[in-house]
């Protein structure tokens, strides 16, 4: 392993914070029996981005929140795999739901640059 100490450029580089919700990820979300929450927990998720978030923002490099927001009854949502139907079966995501919200501790702060997706991944289409 290498020794010498990581350097990062903050005029090349952003941080992405991408669907860390509610319903992913706490207690009480629509997702939270598959066991989500508990490794959430055993990693420090929150504890560990909000720290890494924070150092970012003081040197400089933005911030990009990416959430995953689904309308009220899910209409447009393809329904072709089982994980979408879940999302629908549960109202996981919902705009302006606790569940959509971010984790506690997460939150976009001034400056940051939010992202609502309506589609599960950010990247495609």
């Amino acid at each position: 392993m290498n020794d010498e100490a990581l350097t990062l450029d903050p005029a090349r580089c952003v941080m992405l914070i991408q669907d860390l919700q509610n319903d992913v990820m706490i207690d009480g979300g629509a997702f939270a029996e598959t066991g989500s929450p508990e490794h959430a927990k055993e990693q420090n998720v929150v504890e560990n981005v909000k720290a890494l978030a924070d150092v970012c923002r003081a040197k400089g490099i933005p911030i990009i929140h990416v959430h995953y927001i689904v309308e009220p009854d899910a209409p447009g949502l393809k329904l072709n795999a089982p994980l979408f139907q879940g999302v629908k079966d549960t109202s996981a995501l919902v705009r302006d739901s606790w569940g959509a919200a971010p984790a506690e501790g997460l939150e976009p702060q001034d400056g940051d640059f939010i992202v609502q997706k309506m589609r599960m991944s950010a990247w495609q289409g």
